[in-house]
C-alpha cells in the first residue's frame, strides 16, 4: 500500500498549537501517513495539494489581515482548497478551523459552520 501524505497547518494568535501539531504528526505516523507541519498558509497551492491525501487545519485566524502575508490564505488558495476537497481530497478541521471572516464563503460552506463566540 502506498504511503499517504498530509499537510498540517498550525498557528494561532490566541493559542499555541505547535504542540498539538506535533501530536497530530505522531498519530498520523502511527497510521503510516507522512506529514509535514507548517504555519505557512502559502503551502496550499493546487500543485502541492495534488500530491496530498489529507489537509489538517489546526489553526484559526488564517483569514485575518493582521496575519503576515505568508501565513494568510488568499482567496485563490481558498478556492483551490475547496476544489481539492470537492475532488475527493481529505480535510480535517481541528480546534479553531471554523474561525474565519465572511469573505471566505466557499470555505464556510465546505466546513459547514462558523465560529461565533465562546463564553468567558
Amino acid at each position: 500500500m502506498a504511503q499517504c501524505n498530509a499537510i498540517i497547518l498550525v498557528g494561532s494568535r490566541y493559542h499555541e498549537p505547535w504542540f498539538g501539531g506535533e501530536l497530530l504528526m505522531r498519530l498520523l505516523a502511527e497510521e503510516d501517513i507522512a506529514a509535514i507541519r507548517t504555519d505557512q498558509g502559502s503551502i496550499l497551492t493546487l500543485e502541492r495539494l495534488t500530491d496530498t491525501d489529507l489537509v489538517v487545519f489546526y489553526c484559526e485566524g488564517r483569514w485575518d489581515a493582521q496575519e503576515p502575508a505568508s501565513r494568510r490564505l488568499t482567496v485563490e488558495q481558498e478556492a483551490e482548497l475547496v476544489q481539492y476537497v470537492e475532488g475527493g481530497g481529505g480535510f480535517l478541521g481541528v480546534h479553531g478551523a471554523t474561525v474565519f471572516t465572511e469573505d471566505y464563503s466557499r470555505y464556510r460552506q465546505m466546513i459547514g459552520g462558523h465560529f461565533h463566540r465562546h463564553g468567558p
